[in-house]
């Protein structure tokens, strides 16, 4: 799955049918699963993306755009024999996602693969195809983990009686945020405490509050521990999957503007206030889902998103997304939400579009669009029928490291 940093709005509000998500159109006649695309478009932001289908079930599957749903338009089209109404169903997406393989261009080539095992069997069995010869955990509550191995291997493992589903795990990218000019602050160094536009349009005074402190859990590149206007975390209030370095220093910047609009300092007289500016009714966990370039893969940001519940998180943030779709990721989300009572909210995307994005579309996920200060659409939103709610976006201020301050903008 690609994904691609967002901002701002989903986080003013920190304080669901299955679907579809492309319109397939196509031909198809008989039982089983629809026709699989051959385009070869699947990871191209632009073009048609029109593949041809076998028509070997009920019709032929979406199109590559609609598929990443990243500039397509989300139709689908697609060739199948005989006649019928296309359509998608998670099945289909699974089997879309395990055919194209996410770019490995021969049998050899090392690909990462999630791997739900059904029991310590199927475990071993997928450790000895690692390349290290032991895979990384997701979530050993839920028997998930990421192996490295060669594409060959992926039937292998699919057909293997002790191992539940695969499924590739992709590369994730940052979308960075639309960030304000120089002249409109970028990086701003303010001497008295600012109180964000936003913050008196959510009115979170006027919102109960309950009678215990709320864990908020940030999935992100990192959080700045050492900010002045951020609340000083101890060292067990973080998680970094898969990697030696630390969750609480943010090299991009990204993840320490997402917490400050969350929860920065109130009543200091430094830098912004936020949503919780008290920050003995709520306390932060931190995720380092992303690395410092704002990239990362599916499968750890399903691992911090899984430590974060683990650590009692009852609100999960996530400013980042693509357009693809992941079983793993959708089922792991309604467990948490299901058996952990963890509300989980997404940014819809900047595409500007009616396009779903992920995770922000999964059932669920609560999905936020952005509005402007006067409360109208932001022009980079998002904008379907996946949306719950809406939050400012529009050039809100909040921290960044190394003690800064600026405008960002983003769902």
């Amino acid at each position: 799955m690609i994904f691609r940093l967002f901002s701002a709005a989903s986080l003013a509000l920190v304080l669901l049918t299955d679907s579809t998500h492309a319109n397939g159109k196509g031909k198809g006649k008989g039982k089983g699963h629809d026709a699989i695309s051959d385009g070869e478009a699947f990871n191209a932001g632009q073009g048609n993306g029109n593949g041809n289908g076998n028509g070997n079930g009920n019709g032929a599957i979406f199109n590559d755009d609609a598929f990443t749903a990243e500039q397509g338009n989300g139709n689908g089209y697609g060739n199948g024999n005989g006649n019928g109404n296309g359509f998608v169903d998670d099945e289909d997406i699974d089997d879309y996602i395990n055919y194209k393989g996410f770019g490995a261009k021969n049998d050899d080539e090392f690909v990462g693969i999630i791997v739900k095992y059904k029991d310590g069997i199927g475990r071993n069995d997928a450790d000895k195809l690692d390349k290290n010869g032991k895979g990384r955990d997701i979530s050993t509550r839920q028997r998930t983990a990421v192996i490295t191995t060669k594409k060959k291997n992926f039937n292998a493992l699919r057909n293997n009686p002790h191992i539940e589903r695969v499924e590739y795990d992709s590369v994730v990218h940052a979308f960075p945020s639309m960030r304000g000019s120089v002249a409109d602050g970028e990086r701003e160094r303010r001497l008295q405490e600012n109180v964000p536009y936003g913050i008196n349009m959510v009115n979170p005074e006027g919102l109960p509050q309950g009678s215990h402190p709320v864990k908020v859990c940030v999935v992100d590149t990192g959080y700045d521990n050492s900010h002045e206007d951020l609340p000083k975390l101890q060292t067990t209030d973080g998680f970094n999957p898969y990697s030696d370095g630390a969750w609480d220093v943010d090299g991009h910047g990204h993840g320490t503007h997402c917490a400050g609009t969350i929860g920065a300092i109130g009543g200091n007289g430094k830098g912004v206030t936020s949503v919780n500016p008290d920050y003995s009714k709520f306390s932060f966990f931190i995720g380092k889902g992303l690395e410092d370039d704002g990239s990362g893969f599916t499968s750890r940001v399903l691992a911090a998103v899984d430590k974060c519940a683990e650590n009692g998180a009852k609100i999960i943030s996530m400013s980042l997304g693509g357009g693809s779709y992941s079983i793993e990721a959708a089922e792991q989300y309604e467990r948490h939400y299901e058996n952990d009572g963890v509300l989980i909210i997404a940014a819809a995307g900047n595409y500007g579009n009616s396009s779903y994005g992920y995770p922000a579309s999964y059932k669920y996920v609560m999905s936020v669009a952005a509005v402007d200060m006067n409360k109208n659409k932001a022009v980079f939103s998002q904008f379907n029928n996946q949306i719950e709610i809406a939050a400012p976006g529009v050039s809100v201020k909040s921290t960044l490291p190394g003690n800064a301050y600026a405008s960002w903008s983003g769902t």
